[in-house]
């Protein structure tokens, strides 16, 4: 998969140059072949597997450890004072939660929850009419469980080669 997202660093995305979005996330809604055609179908067939499933729950467990020790650490270095933990708690608590989910099953349940509370289909569909002029309200709708694991993928496989660039002198 390391091959494909390297290929979307490479992607040029000139529908969507004047958004302000990260590069997965325009070329999710650019609807770049490599996305539509090569990486949501291949996240669709990985779904069942035992060791993709463990993977994603790994990554995605690291990458709220890493934000709940943020978070914690801007508490205290402001001074740890009750104004600044209750801005802060509510940033803490969505960590803590997203940390306390085990299973892959469960991620995916909460993506789809989380869908439907937040009206992420109205949020993306005006941003994928921006870019293409008219709403494709199914595309999103049938591939955002897809995107949203993709771009765990995404994010951990920047995370790893901006780790792997720090030590290359």
């Amino acid at each position: 998969m390391d091959a494909l997202f390297r290929e979307i660093d490479n992607l040029s995305l000139e529908k969507s140059k004047d958004c302000n979005l990260e590069r997965f996330v325009r070329a999710f809604f650019e609807r770049s072949d490599l996305i539509e055609k090569r990486l949501l179908p291949c996240l669709e067939r990985e779904f069942d597997c035992n060791s993709f499933q463990s993977k994603v729950m790994l990554i995605h467990s690291r990458q709220w450890q890493i934000k709940v020790k943020s978070v914690q650490d801007t508490i205290i270095a402001k001074g740890n004072i009750p104004s600044v933990v209750a801005f802060y708690k509510p940033i803490l608590d969505r960590a803590l939660n997203q940390l306390a989910i085990k299973e892959f099953e469960s991620l995916i349940r909460i993506i789809r929850q989380e869908f439907d509370n937040f009206e992420f289909l109205n949020l993306y569909s005006n941003e994928y009419k921006h870019i293409h002029g008219t709403e494709d309200r199914l595309y999103i709708v049938n591939n955002y469980v897809y995107f949203f694991i993709g771009r765990i993928l995404y994010d951990n496989y920047k995370y790893l080669e901006s780790k792997k660039n720090k030590y290359i002198v």
